[in-house]
């Protein structure tokens, strides 16, 4: 046997040894798959009636499929009715407190590198209207943590006259928590663009665009979080934030050095989505080679009521693309 077989067998013959696992209670589906467990999949997950029967019907041609077989591999047969199609966290009590939370759970996150601690304190509950889910994130608490991230951010720069970008979402909470973050980085005597409703990615780029080149940025939002939520994303020319920076700002944050409020009056309005959109069509025509490379195509784009839909006017009809 060479070498090579020998390390081969060596690491093929024995147990994976990096991987973990952790045991919570679930709310799991008998093994099997028929039309009961379809259906109680589908009450499990509050569906409606229409995705339940598109559910079923696909059922239908799925029993009536062959199992392809068209490549040699040595592998047991599927057994189709030897698998559980649905395991979820059994649901517990609204947590008033991250102390309540199972240590084991809080061992989970930590293990993926998402620090429950700092999620917390950086995304939380914006709107009240919904029973047993209080305000988290206040207008005093972004306050309190963009002024933080601007005396980081003069700390990094090694110098005190800061420029910082703010852009957010399009959820409801999104124009009182700008003006939240605007007060906090005004207190801190910095230089603000205002980008309104735009991208993450974008929010990035103004720390690269050559018309911009912002010390830092501030994005507002929550991701696919519900809409009572919001959030904030922070970056630098290097990228977004690391797990210690983001420490660091919380730190500052707490120890609320600053008393007073001053007028919001070094800020102006940026049209960045404009100049990111341009970025990008520039991209595309360069690598495609055509100015129209959309041409004849029928596009359809659902952004979700989100920042995203400047693609459609900004990007794919310019480019060609018919989206109507």
């Amino acid at each position: 046997m060479s070498k090579d077989d020998k390390i081969l067998k060596e690491f093929t013959s024995k147990e994976y040894e990096h991987g973990w696992s952790v045991d919570f209670e679930v709310d799991q589906a008998p093994n099997g798959l028929n039309e009961d467990i379809i259906r109680l999949i589908s009450h499990k997950k509050e569906e409606p009636s229409w995705l339940l029967d598109w559910r079923l019907e696909a059922y239908d041609i799925f029993k009536k499929m062959k199992e392809p077989n068209w490549s040699n591999l040595n592998i047991p047969k599927i057994d189709f009715q030897d698998i559980s199609y649905y395991s979820a966290p059994k649901k517990k009590k609204m947590l008033k407190s991250i102390d309540e939370v199972d240590p084991e759970l809080i061992k989970t996150f930590e293990k993926l590198g998402i620090s429950l601690q700092e999620q917390k304190r950086l995304r939380g509950v914006a709107v009240d209207g919904i029973e047993s889910e209080p305000i988290t994130l206040s207008q005093e608490i972004v306050k309190n943590i963009a002024w933080a991230f601007s005396s980081w951010l003069k700390d990094k720069v090694k110098k005190q006259d800061v420029s910082i970008s703010v852009g957010h979402d399009s959820r409801i909470s999104a124009n009182e928590l700008k003006q939240a973050v605007i007060l906090g980085l005004t207190n801190n005597n910095c230089s603000i663009g205002d980008a309104g409703l735009a991208s993450t990615p974008a929010m990035f780029m103004s720390t690269i665009f050559e018309e911009y080149k912002y010390d830092g940025a501030i994005m507002l939002t929550a991701s696919h979080l519900p809409f009572n939520r919001n959030g904030m994303k922070f970056f630098t020319k290097f990228g977004g934030l690391e797990k210690q920076d983001i420490s660091e700002i919380l730190d500052l944050a707490e120890s609320k050095k600053y008393i007073q409020d001053e007028i919001a009056n070094r800020v102006c309005n940026i049209n960045l989505m404009k100049t990111y959109a341009e970025h990008l069509r520039n991209i595309i025509i360069k690598k495609t080679g055509s100015s129209k490379p959309f041409k004849h195509l029928k596009i359809i784009v659902d952004a979700g009521n989100g920042a995203g839909g400047f693609f459609v006017n900004d990007i794919l009809n310019p480019l060609g693309a018919d989206t109507t």
